[in-house]
């Protein structure tokens, strides 16, 4: 799609006389271009919101991501090689430790374990009396030192079990060990039994790049050695949460109304020994086993049930509670008869969420949280139906709704499936196309029947740029890396769409969220947010999907426009609060040349609209093809402010701009 240059388009946005004692008419004979009627009364109630979608596992996004442990491979669980359907405990390996001195051994041994759920350890020893011993974690990508505190604690005890006593240095170290970024002395004194040691530590200055790596070390010899696991390094968290400070504070400037955890494959698991079991994702960390990889690696279940609600809570949002429902994408489900203990475990989990009183409250209360969570969706299975909708999604699905309706029949109950699938009570249907697909689908709402079953899109994205005419969008060579400018505008032109049935689609969130930029942890692209070690950027399409957050609407108000948008390229949803304090106009302009555009508010009201306090937000860009990368994380950014000084005339037309390729919310105080 080629660009052009930026010119000027007018937006004379007209109030009807009703409501500003203007001769509409009269105002009419000024209007160009695409011209736009609005009932000043709404015609419907919405219930649209923003919505994120933490997919665990994929792309390094919860551990190495939103999880904020440094330490990749804590507890010696990651395996080799690609995820399978190995489930295994103990299977793991040292990826991402080395040793420090050359006659130091790293040995993993299931000797004297920690625990049943982290069998495997490390005994660290070594063949020299006056040579430094020990070992050192790369991280994910390296290490961001800031001078903030970190917290260290790990569990050690003697290799041959006799009391011992070892002095360790541990601290964050520049790669070629030419720098010292902050450093601690431990003085181990070690027995048969497993110890926690705990420090924190302080740099003084930043580093000036995430090329750092962690280290335990002795100054000469390990003595007769030590055997170690379950090493963790925490930087400052979001608000008390376990939650990586730059990543949560990004997700709750969306504003979103729920958050669905946990994540859509992560949560059925390669196979079904790999489902997500929350009886291993509460407690102390200890006692987690964690579970294969869906995408990579090891899952810590450190980001588990509880740190996700608590997460989820504090950006006041709502959760989308995903309950497995026995099938897992090895294409295997759980026979008719032994789904039993699932449905079991569902009821379970719903009960140590929400009950007050009983033993599964008295376990949530030893666990830290004695209040319940507010709780009102739940999602079951998670795109479970495709491959064995004909034999096994008929048989599964009804008996984890009907058990779960019966216990519970406060909660929202949402299938993943497609909005063909009539009869539920809510249902979450996916989306992943080309900029074309998502612009076209600007009005797919519009005729579909409301007869009670509400829908979510709960994963949308444009992943390809329909360029070359992929035969699949999924692999062809157009699969987009990041999202770009046109793709952000066509999220944005569905997601008018979806607002504009606001009384049938309850909220919308891209998916995946997390992109790790450091090479091998990512396995799907494009996504909403990049990061690595030390930094973090904002895609396009996360400003697309926080202004919808930022802007939201309570009331629809019916448009009428003089060209079909689809034949103008300009597309519009308007919408005002409850109190009917303010209207908001959404305008998305997928052209590369300029607009003019009328909109006329028609009938009743008698309120007027007034400058003070009138707001513009705008994202625009000459490049249709332009993303923010690492490299160039602000290539394409919103301006928001206050109305331009005589932008609103006496008359009630308002003057702005809509260049090309842009996204604009005008949002107008009703007085």
């Amino acid at each position: 799609m080629r660009s052009s240059s930026f010119a000027l388009a007018t937006l004379a946005l007209t109030l009807g006389q009703s409501l500003l004692g203007v001769d509409a008419a009269a105002l009419d004979t000024r209007a160009s271009g695409q011209q736009l009627t609005v009932n000043a009364t709404p015609s419907k109630k919405s219930q649209f919101g923003v919505d994120l979608f933490i997919e665990t596992n994929i792309n390094s996004g919860t551990d190495g991501g939103l999880y904020a442990e440094l330490i990749n491979n804590r507890a010696f669980q990651v395996p080799a090689g690609a995820p399978t359907g190995n489930n295994a405990l103990g299977q793991g390996t040292l990826a991402s430790w080395s040793k420090v001195g050359a006659s130091t051994s790293l040995d993993l041994t299931l000797q004297n374990p920690l625990s049943h759920a982290l069998p495997k350890s490390v005994a660290v020893t070594s063949s020299a009396k006056n040579e430094a011993c020990g070992l050192t974690n790369s991280g994910y990508g390296g290490f961001s030192v800031k001078p903030q505190k970190y917290d260290l604690s790990f569990y050690a005890r003697s290799v041959d079990g006799k009391p011992t006593t070892v002095k360790v240095k541990a601290g964050l170290y520049s790669a070629d060990r030419s720098r010292t970024w902050t450093e601690q002395t431990l003085t181990l004194q070690l027995t048969s039994e497993w110890k926690q040691f705990k420090a924190s530590m302080t740099p003084t200055a930043s580093a000036p790049d995430t090329n750092n790596v962690f280290s335990i070390k002795t100054a000469a010899g390990c003595g007769s050695g030590m055997q170690l696991n379950l090493v963790s390094l925490f930087p400052p968290t979001w608000k008390g949460t376990v939650a990586r400070a730059d990543l949560a504070q990004a997700l709750a400037d969306t504003k979103p109304v729920l958050v669905r955890v946990p994540g859509g494959n992560d949560l059925e698991g390669n196979s079904i020994s790999a489902w997500f079991n929350w009886t291993n994702a509460v407690g102390d960390v200890k006692n987690r086993p964690g579970r294969i990889g869906t995408w990579i690696g090891w899952n810590t279940e450190g980001f588990g049930l509880l740190e996700m609600m608590d997460m989820i809570e504090k950006m006041g949002a709502q959760a989308v509670l995903g309950i497995y429902a026995g099938y897992s994408l090895d294409k295997k489900a759980v026979p008719k008869d032994q789904l039993g203990p699932y449905i079991e475990s569902a009821l379970n989990q719903l009960h140590f969420l929400l009950d007050t009183s009983g033993k599964w409250a008295d376990l949530r209360a030893s666990y830290g949280r004695a209040a319940p969570y507010k709780l009102e969706h739940v999602e079951i299975g998670n795109e479970d139906w495709i491959y064995n909708a004909p034999d096994s999604w008929p048989y599964r699905y009804p008996p984890f709704r009907d058990a779960i309706a019966k216990a519970f029949p406060q909660l929202e109950l949402i299938a993943s499936s497609p909005y063909s699938f009539q009869g539920q009570q809510a249902i979450d249907q996916h989306d992943y196309n080309t900029p074309s697909w998502f612009i076209d689908a600007y009005d797919k709402m519009d005729s579909w029947p409301r007869n009670g079953t509400k829908i979510y899109e709960l994963e949308y994205a444009v992943i390809n740029s329909g360029l070359t005419n992929d035969a699949d969008i999924y692999s062809g060579k157009s699969r987009l890396q990041h999202p770009t400018l046109i793709a952000a505008l066509a999220e944005a032109t569905f997601l008018l769409g979806a607002e504009r049935n606001g009384d049938l689609c309850h909220g919308a969130a891209y998916a995946p969220i997390f992109m790790n930029e450091v090479p091998g942890l990512t396995q799907w692209t494009p996504d909403l947010i990049s990061f690595d070690a030390g930094r973090s950027v904002k895609s396009i399409s996360y400003y697309v999907q926080q202004a919808f957050g930022m802007h939201r609407i309570d009331n629809i108000h019916d448009v009428k426009a003089s060209t079909p948008p689809k034949q103008a390229g300009l597309f519009h949803s308007v919408g005002s609060d409850a109190a009917g304090s303010r209207i908001t106009v959404k305008l998305v302009n997928t052209k590369s040349s300029a607009q003019s555009a009328s909109v006329r508010l028609s009938g009743g009201g008698g309120k007027k609209v007034s400058a003070a306090g009138a707001q513009q937000w705008q994202l625009s860009g000459s490049n249709a093809q332009a993303s923010n990368t690492m490299g160039q994380p602000n290539t394409v950014v919103p301006k928001s402010g206050a109305l331009p000084a005589g932008a609103l005339q006496n008359d009630g037309s308002l003057q702005m701009t809509l260049p090309p390729y842009s996204f604009t919310i005008v949002t107008l105080p009703l007085a």
